[in-house]
């Protein structure tokens, strides 16, 4: 069997938009209507990945089709329609309850759902975002505002390459991420207390939507990249210390509901470097002192942490992490069993001090990912594919049309 001018498209991952239906026991044939026992199947020219009419695909300019089989069967699953796109009528994938139309080597890797069609995936364990296609759910507090009426907090944005002249030069990954007033390269004089207190303390808080945390769960680490650049100040000896941190909260419940039921703790760093790099003890990270202008230490004007707790202060950016953006990670295994929410709080304390002359661009993140990553690898095995009869061009039974459309998830490769 020969295939003439054929073009496909790749790609890592697939949803698809098209008909599964239950279909009977086929049996093998060996012969087409016309009497002939083999036929030339053409994919002619399309324009795009999707063709509706002849079942035309893309092929790169450096590669070909050179061998191809097919499969006779006498009661094929049918589709067509004369409505477009707007006529696609679709079923399940799940091969446990679509009669056998897809075969899967792993079951467990794939997950299924419904967004207005049916939809397959390589399946992760809860919840994983690079934030590239919209905010995904977080939402920043609205608790700040300066004085031409405009919140401040932390913002969801596209970062060019070196769009900033402070700050990070682009998201860790992709161009979509969050930052603290992302465009704004001082955070420290963002906020002017409008009702004549001389403090304009104030803090940034970011917090991810509530994800229920099975018992299960293989992998129970929350991971996230971090970049951050906070307010350092100099001491009477020469030494930095920091009035400025910014920590993560957890705050869970049984029910999920979150109006008052929860409670709330401080949630720590695993400070191996196996499972956080890019800032280290000392590095991007500082215990709290009891006094205010203790040598490397975060001042009791940072409120909000305990004197035992390594949060975020200094900056990232350092010449073993040149780029500034760190991996870091925090073991949930203690609220399996409850609904999570995972606050980021940058705290500007506003006080006094020799100030050090650095930029100060504040907290950005990136990549966050809570259990297990994507499955990294898949197959399905689609079953009795057919057109209708009625296509002009000659089509054995036997022959399908599938349509696709792709993502490409996070850490995907």
């Amino acid at each position: 069997m020969a295939i003439v001018n054929n073009r496909t498209k790749t790609s890592l991952f697939l949803t698809f938009l098209m008909i599964l239906t239950p279909f009977a026991a086929a049996s093998t044939v060996t012969t087409f209507s016309d009497g002939s026992s083999e036929v030339v199947i053409e994919f002619k020219d399309g324009i795009n990945s999707e063709n509706t009419t002849d079942g035309g695909f893309y092929v790169p300019s450096d590669e070909t089709i050179t061998s191809a089989s097919i499969d006779i069967l006498s009661d094929p699953m049918m589709y067509s329609t004369i409505n477009g796109n707007s006529g696609y009528v679709n079923y399940i994938w799940d091969s446990t309850q679509n009669n056998g139309a897809t075969d899967f080597d792993n079951l467990t890797s794939f997950s299924f759902g419904n967004s207005g069609t049916e939809f397959v995936g390589l399946s992760s364990e809860s919840y994983i975002t690079d934030f590239e296609s919209n905010e995904s759910g977080f939402v920043a507090s609205q608790d700040y505002v300066n004085p031409n009426g405009e919140v401040i907090s932390w913002d969801y944005g596209r970062l060019g390459f070196k769009q900033l002249v402070q700050g990070p030069e682009s998201c860790k990954s992709g161009d979509m991420c969050w930052g603290t007033n992302m465009y704004d390269e001082d955070y420290t004089n963002d906020y002017v207390n409008s009702d004549g207190n001389p403090s304009n303390q104030m803090e940034y808080k970011l917090t991810t939507p509530a994800t229920y945390l099975d018992t299960g769960m293989a992998d129970t680490y929350l991971r996230f990249a971090s970049w951050h650049q906070f307010e350092t100040k100099i001491n009477a000896q020469g030494d930095p210390y920091y009035d400025d941190c910014g920590y993560i909260e957890i705050e869970y419940s049984q029910s999920g509901l979150f109006q008052g039921e929860e409670s709330v703790e401080l949630l720590s760093v695993n400070l191996n470097p196996q499972f956080t790099t890019g800032v280290s003890p000392n590095q991007g990270l500082f215990l709290q002192s009891g006094s205010g202008q203790t040598a490397n230490r975060i001042s009791p004007n940072c409120y909000g942490i305990d004197s035992n707790y390594y949060a975020f202060a200094g900056t990232s950016v350092s010449p073993t992490n040149s780029g500034g953006w760190a991996t870091v990670a925090s073991n949930l295994a203690l609220y399996l069993g409850y609904y999570v929410r995972i606050n980021f709080v940058l705290v500007h304390s506003d006080v006094s001090g020799n100030v050090a002359n650095l930029p100060y661009s504040g907290w950005y993140l990136d990549d966050l990912s809570i259990g297990e990553p994507y499955a990294k690898s898949g197959t399905m095995v689609i079953n009795n594919l057919q057109p209708n009869s009625r296509y002009k061009d000659k089509s054995p039974e036997g022959f399908g049309l599938l349509y696709t459309d792709t993502i490409e998830p996070r850490e995907s490769s």
